[in-house]
């Protein structure tokens, strides 16, 4: 449990796989100071067991906290996780299927107390940390309906 030991708010990296850069906002704001001994830790260390889950191939990071001007300028929710530095979206690696993808982010999320929310996208997984409501994992699909990869079940 590597972020046990770490002080993540002087530390050069914010966990052993991702970049300040990509945690960070893509305006250029960085990852806010005050959550990072918070809500960065939980967000990362679900991460870092994620990537292990699927295999520990190098994962893309398409967004990850954002202001709530570039969140707006993206098109996210109006409440995005995102905002609260609570989510991480995630690309595959290119090895790996989008379905395959999908399906390893499903099962990690049903079996991680600490996935509060997952969303499916035609270019990767949303994942955050949010509280579970009732114990429920939030799941969305944004592939359309009616393709091999659209099924929303979850359990």
């Amino acid at each position: 449990m590597w972020w046990l030991q770490r002080d993540v708010v002087s530390s050069s990296k914010p966990s052993p796989h991702l970049s300040w850069a990509e945690v960070s906002c893509h305006d250029g704001t960085p990852y806010p100071p005050e959550w990072r001994k918070t809500r960065l830790v939980v967000l990362t260390s679900v991460f870092e067991d994620f990537r292990e889950y699927a295999g520990g191939y190098p994962l893309t990071i398409g967004s990850c906290f954002r202001t709530p001007r570039w969140n707006r300028k993206q098109g996210g929710a109006k409440l995005s996780q995102h905002v609260q530095g609570r989510a991480i979206d995630i690309h595959p690696h290119r090895e790996m299927t989008l379905e395959g993808f999908h399906t390893l982010a499903k099962m990690f999320a049903k079996e991680d107390e600490r996935v509060g929310g997952l969303g499916w996208y035609k270019w990767g997984v949303h994942i955050d940390v949010r509280s579970r409501e009732r114990h429920r994992l939030a799941f969305w699909n944004q592939i359309p309906a009616g393709t091999l990869l659209h099924d929303t079940r979850i359990a």
